[in-house]
């Protein structure tokens, strides 16, 4: 490893500039550009501290290339000049890399074995501006081999996942980042009436369970103290329906079994996305003893 970039600040590499702040980035100081992917471990160094138009340039300590290959991860602008990540050997740019246009580093390597005992350092520059004037680094690794393995990315040294973005679908609701929401149905198009559970069939159409008994026909035992005896001493669904049998005055059977739940068979025909046709695949599940949906 010859740099992770983690902790609260560049150790022995230089610095000049504005443009990749005072310490590596973490993906709380990245909600300028977007949500960045792709990093390793808790942070990465990220040209755009201040916003895309900032400059500045990281170099590294002198080295001596004794191993083949330079492993790293690289990501940002691709379409600006003066924005890469590059290889200085013997005052010149030996190699050079950069990102592809987006939020995401991905794994990049340099043969060096031609250039094995010379003095070389490596330069990440940001002399660019625009919405493609940034750069990110991170995780420079010295190796025997090409096919080097990334750490994931992590937080706090615990696993992390990119986060949630909102929608305008539905207001409130937040989904992964390159995921899309739609409805699919609803009520007024399809009378669609408190899903609970869902599933598919092998012809790709949703099998809906519907609750219409939740505040009809499961009884709530905190409102019924005068059968909580009756009910801890239950070794049957018989004793439960002599129980209800026996406390009918007090609670009606007959409001047990007025609603009941269903069975709802979606399907979407014509493929856009929205279900065209609606009907109840199963009912009559209100007997005294059943449950919700």
């Amino acid at each position: 490893m010859f740099t992770a970039f983690e902790g609260d600040g560049f150790g022995t590499w230089s610095e000049e500039g504005e443009a990749f702040g005072k310490a590596p980035a973490t993906p709380a100081d990245q909600g300028l550009l977007g949500k960045v992917q792709g990093f390793a471990n808790d942070s990465l160094a990220f040209s755009a501290h201040p916003g895309p138009e900032a400059t500045g340039v990281l170099t590294s300590p002198e080295f001596t290339l004794n191993l083949p290959y330079i492993s790293f991860l690289v990501g940002g602008g691709r379409g600006s000049d003066g924005v890469a990540m590059e290889l200085v050997v013997g005052g010149a740019v030996q190699r050079s890399a950069r990102g592809q246009g987006d939020l995401l580093l991905r794994p990049s390597t340099w043969n060096v074995s031609q250039f094995a005992g010379q003095e070389a350092r490596i330069r990440i520059v940001d002399q660019g501006r625009g919405e493609q004037g940034f750069i990110m680094v991170d995780h420079i690794v010295f190796t025997d081999y090409p096919n080097t393995k990334f750490p994931a990315a992590t937080r706090g040294g615990k696993p992390f996942e990119p986060g949630l973005v909102a929608t305008e679908v539905i207001p409130g609701v937040t989904i992964p980042i390159g995921s899309e929401l739609g409805i699919f149905a609803t009520w007024d198009d399809h009378q669609l009436y408190s899903p609970t559970a869902l599933c598919f069939d092998e012809q790709n159409r949703m099998l809906v369970a519907e609750t219409h008994r939740l505040r009809y026909g499961v009884a709530d035992n905190r409102a019924h103290r005068y059968w909580h005896t009756d009910d801890i001493a239950l070794t049957s669904t018989d004793d439960r329906r002599r129980m209800h049998e026996k406390w009918n005055h007090k609670f009606p059977v007959d409001s047990m079994t007025e609603k009941s739940e269903k069975v709802r068979l979606l399907q979407d025909t014509d493929g856009d996305g929205v279900a065209d046709v609606s009907t109840i695949f199963a009912d009559g599940f209100n007997d005294l003893l059943d449950g919700t949906a």
